[in-house]
């Protein structure tokens, strides 16, 4: 249970995000997430973050930028572990009009 809320809460703020940046809707688009840690302890690919990708695509789709998160809509990048910035660290999402 505890991570079906942590997945709906990762949809929800995905959404919400889109929508304060305005996006509109679009045929398609290409989504990714950078992870970028706060400390150098060692850390796996961004393999590990592939449900976190999949719920943020789920919160552009319910924000309406397109209507689906099948191949024909989204194109997904695999998650990205960046090199450690204490002042920028934490997840950003990556979205962009695909061609």
């Amino acid at each position: 249970m505890a991570h079906a809320k942590l997945v709906a809460e990762v949809r929800l703020t995905a959404g919400w995000v889109v929508k304060a940046a305005r996006i509109p809707a679009c045929e398609r688009v290409t989504v990714g997430l950078v992870y970028v840690p706060a400390t150098r302890r060692r850390r796996d690919g961004g393999e590990n973050y592939a449900d976190t990708l999949k719920a943020v695509i789920d919160g552009v789709v319910d924000a309406g930028v397109v209507p689906d998160d099948t191949p024909e809509y989204v194109i997904r990048l695999m998650p990205v572990v960046a090199p450690v910035d204490r002042d920028n660290h934490g997840v950003f999402l990556t979205l962009e009009v695909a061609p």
